[in-house]
């Protein structure tokens, strides 16, 4: 219950600040030498907040999945370019049956993007526990 309330709040902050709305996919490669796919939904606005997870294609154990929040700055470049620095909270989940495994900790991002249509392209750079994870991607806004 706590977290609906806590959703409903941060919704209804982001309408308030007249922002966009935005779900991301991104696809790529890790320093621990497997692909990568990631989901995240968000909110650009003065700050932007995102939500989603990063996970390895492999069932190997020192590879996780990580689910993360984030929010940072967004700068413009150019027209229709920006640079985005994130910092957040992450869960590096590592077993579902061997609890011990998994880990919290700090994760660090940094997209470029560039604008088209509804949407944009982007690319990244994301630090969590010793893992280096870069992926390219897309960016739909509602």
């Amino acid at each position: 219950m706590k977290k609906i309330i806590l959703l409903s709040i941060v919704f209804i902050t982001c309408i308030s600040l007249k922002g966009q709305v935005f779900v991301q996919m991104e696809t790529g490669g890790s320093s621990k030498g497997s692909p990568i796919l990631g989901l995240h939904v968000g909110y650009d606005g003065p700050i932007i907040i995102q939500g989603g997870y990063l996970a390895h294609l492999s069932n190997k154990v020192d590879q996780p999945a990580i689910f993360n929040i984030r929010a940072g700055k967004g700068f413009k470049i150019g027209q229709a370019g920006q640079v985005e620095m994130l910092v957040g909270y992450c869960s590096r989940i590592k077993s579902n049956d061997r609890k011990e495994l998994n880990e919290r900790g700090m994760i660090y991002s940094v997209y470029y993007s560039r604008e088209f249509g509804l949407g944009s392209w982007l690319a990244g750079v994301n630090y969590s526990g010793n893992i280096l994870i870069a992926g390219v991607g897309l960016r739909y806004n509602f």
